[in-house]
């Protein structure tokens, strides 16, 4: 769950750095030949990643509340997901 929290805190800050980038550098990137828009790449997309790992990150810690075991696996070894640990009846 830690990793959840530590991976959504970096999404967000990748997030922050571009738009702050975005905003201060905005004459700059439009004179390139190809506008990065890190407005709508960074901020946009950063803040749904960082959401996203966050939401799973509150619903691994519902269960453990709850006394559900779940565990993290990921599609693909990036995108995470969280599914139910079913206990093995005799």
């Amino acid at each position: 769950m830690q990793d959840l929290f530590s991976r959504a805190f970096l999404w967000f800050v990748i997030a922050i750095v571009s738009w702050l980038v975005d905003n201060t550098a905005c004459e700059v990137l439009q004179s390139l030949r190809w506008y990065p828009n890190l407005h709508a790449w960074g901020w946009h997309c950063g803040t749904v990643g960082g959401l996203y790992l966050m939401f799973l990150a509150l619903l691994v810690q519902r269960q453990e509340i709850r006394g559900a075991t779940c565990e993290v696996c990921y599609i693909g070894h990036y995108l995470p997901v969280v599914r139910p640990v079913r206990e093995k009846t005799s």
